[in-house]
């Protein structure tokens, strides 16, 4: 079940020719809902406040998941549609 709609926007990236929304950590999907995981690394260098001194370095190592963009649209596209009542 999808709770929220319209949450903002999700990152999209091409990988391997395919097109991928990045997911924010609290965004849940669906059982068996295919993602990728991928390891990214962002490097910050940060100035010294002292004259003569080295300036700060940091590599800062994170994963995040991605899921397809056709599929992402098709489970939004499910779930908008309205419910058709069961038959007895």
């Amino acid at each position: 079940m999808i709770a929220h709609i319209g949450r903002g926007r999700m990152l999209i990236e091409n990988v391997e020719d395919r097109k991928y929304a990045v997911l924010p950590d609290e965004v849940k999907l669906p059982g068996g809902m295919p993602t990728i995981s991928r390891t990214r690394e962002l490097r910050i260098k940060l100035p010294s406040r002292k004259p003569g001194k080295p300036d700060v370095s940091a590599t800062l190592k994170y994963t995040e998941r991605a899921v397809e963009l056709d599929a992402l649209r098709t489970l939004v596209k499910q779930a908008l549609q309205p419910s058709r009542p069961v038959s007895p």
